[in-house]
């Protein structure tokens, strides 16, 4: 590697996995290519050898860097900061290498997120640390809790190919599994952004997990590719505003429990806080039983329902409306639902103040 390539340069390793890879160096994506295939000999060494006392340490560490490796790593001094995730493991590690004189000024700042898998009755739990919630974007009064779930990731994904491609990643995610990818998210009253990310099946002592790191990469993206990226999903935006109807994504795995996994256009005014957010079903407990009928109905015949229920609303009472319930596209998924759901029918019963929520 020449010496212009990497001096001056963050390189971000993940250490998810035994064999750490590198996800990116400086603005360039380097798709979990293995250490020992981007270095060889003291450059090699130098950069395992500062990510395992990084790791060990659990804190930043800064390590002379041998002759022998001073061109390529562009300066006789080496320093390496840790990111741990949620329960505790160093997932990944960011290094520098240059003059002890230089200011690479601070690393970027690393979400991770850890999501809880082989629960077979409910959805993945998932974990995410400070700085994942700054990234996608988490309003501070949504931030109630320790332990999130589908709904706080996926309704700030902007497009749905993304949705569900991440979905069925984490769905479907077995020993050996890792991928890594870009994505574009869209933060509580804030600007798009593109994340980089990657994520690995780890196994723990209290089960397995998928874990993932990701940074902000929303300074090196072209405005006009992000514009490209968007135009399927600016197109839907404007047919579904032209239509007239209120129309949201769900997860159907769990039909007891099925829930919102993205808006695609605003929810309906005066819906219930965990109805508009995914967080809860918030379905009544006498139209239950019907929509679970449905839901059957739906992944046996692969053929759209119609019907009526009712959701909680804000401030107390219950929202009913008329719907047109399918799968979004029964070959990609089984488990992934449209629901489109027609202003006109909307009745709010036994509110005590719908202003609220």
């Amino acid at each position: 590697m020449a010496s212009d390539q990497l001096a001056g340069q963050w390189l971000l390793v993940e250490t998810m996995g035994d064999d750490p890879t590198v996800i990116a160096e400086g603005d360039r994506p380097r798709d979990m290519r293995k250490i020992s295939s981007m270095f060889r000999g003291p450059v090699k060494d130098t950069v395992s050898g500062v990510i395992e006392e990084a790791i060990s340490a659990r804190e930043p560490v800064t390590r002379p860097v041998p002759p022998a490796a001073v061109e390529t790593l562009g300066g006789r001094f080496g320093f390496a900061a840790p990111t741990i995730g949620p329960t505790g493991s160093v997932v990944a590690v960011q290094c520098w290498f240059g003059s002890a004189e230089d200011n690479p000024g601070p690393p970027d700042p690393i979400g991770v997120w850890e999501w809880e898998l082989g629960l077979e009755d409910r959805p993945p739990r998932l974990q995410l640390t400070t700085s994942a919630l700054d990234l996608l974007g988490i309003d501070q009064k949504f931030r109630d809790r320790s332990t999130y779930g589908p709904a706080d990731y996926f309704t700030r994904i902007e497009r749905v190919s993304d949705l569900i491609d991440l979905d069925t990643k984490i769905k479907t995610a077995a020993p050996g599994d890792h991928s890594h990818g870009t994505v574009i998210v869209c933060p509580d009253g804030g600007s798009l952004r593109r994340l980089q990310y990657a994520q690995r099946y780890v196994t723990t002592p209290v089960g397995p997990r998928l874990q993932g790191v990701c940074r902000d990469i929303t300074q090196f993206d072209d405005p006009a590719k992000q514009r490209v990226d968007l135009i399927e999903h600016t197109l839907l935006q404007v047919l579904l505003e032209e239509v007239g109807v209120y129309a949201v994504i769900g997860d159907i795995t769990w039909p007891t429990a099925p829930y919102v996994m993205r808006w695609l256009t605003p929810h309906p005014p005066g819906a219930g806080h965990g109805v508009s957010t995914g967080q809860t079903p918030g379905i009544h407990p006498d139209d239950l039983p019907q929509v679970i009928g449905w839901i059957y109905q739906i992944v046996a015949t692969g053929q759209p329902v119609r019907g009526r229920a009712r959701t909680r609303a804000a401030g107390g009472g219950w929202m009913a409306g008329n719907f047109l319930g399918m799968l979004l596209d029964p070959v990609v998924s089984k488990t992934i639902g449209v629901g489109i759901v027609y202003p006109d029918s909307i009745t709010i019963e036994g509110a005590e103040d719908t202003s609220r929520g």
